[in-house]
């Protein structure tokens, strides 16, 4: 079996993600503390792969609202359009 090269993501992509899970047709729904939960909860998987010092992981945990978690993501995904999401978690974080 051959194997498919692994093209990088390029953080944009992920903050154009994050606002996809944002307008779930559930999320609109829920209290905005759920929905920040909610979106922390899919965040979590990426987050160890955005930045090698874990701050954005460990920023996006802390966000109490919406607009505290977006500031964050745009700070960290936004900041350099060149780079890409790390193709393996960053270890130690």
């Amino acid at each position: 079996m051959r194997s498919l090269p692994i093209t990088p993501v390029p953080l944009t992509e992920v903050r154009n993600y994050i606002d996809r899970l944002c307008q779930t047709p559930e999320a609109i729904h829920i209290p905005e503390r759920a929905r920040v939960g909610y979106l922390k909860m899919f965040l979590n998987y990426i987050a160890l792969s955005v930045d090698a010092g874990g701050h954005f992981w460990r920023l996006m945990r802390q966000a109490q609202t919406e607009v505290e978690l977006f500031q964050i993501c745009d700070r960290f995904v936004l900041a350099d359009s060149t780079q890409s999401l790390a193709l393996a978690p960053y270890s130690g974080i």
